[in-house]
């Protein structure tokens, strides 16, 4: 498998950080495409050929590439944790949601008692793995 750059790294881990906003994007995506439909006069609905709004909107909202995006970007966190080994996880754990305003990975290194390039290893490997779940590595 290919090395990842530094900034594919950096992306990556802005997927992850962002992971308690996905569920609002999701929602306020649903809620977007819902208002598109409300917009339109019962007479443009009639001659749209818009008779069953609940499974219209059903199929807009699955279908939606942005919404299928935000969802695998979601599991694929929770995936990521818990395929990897206990101590990548951990860190994964401590890094992303214990605290995620450190901006530097070195601060770990203290609480799993192991060296920088140890810490850093961990964190591709978590990286890596975490682009494999969302099928940007093959």
């Amino acid at each position: 498998m290919r090395p990842l750059s530094r900034i594919e790294k950096q992306w990556l881990e802005e997927c992850i950080l962002n992971y308690k906003n996905y569920d609002r994007e999701i929602n306020l995506r649903k809620l977007e495409l819902l208002e598109k439909r409300e917009n339109l006069t019962p007479e443009i609905q009639r001659q749209a050929g818009i008779t069953n709004h609940n499974e219209q909107d059903m199929v807009k909202l699955l279908d939606d590439p942005y919404i299928q995006q935000q969802e695998r970007f979601k599991k694929a966190v929770t995936e990521t944790a818990e395929a990897l080994p206990s101590e990548p996880a951990h860190l994964m754990h401590l890094r992303f949601k214990e605290r995620p305003y450190e901006d530097t990975w070195e601060v770990f290194t203290e609480d799993l008692y192991c060296s920088k390039h140890k810490i850093y290893k961990m964190r591709d490997e978590i990286l890596q793995c975490y682009a494999k779940h969302i099928n940007y590595l093959r």
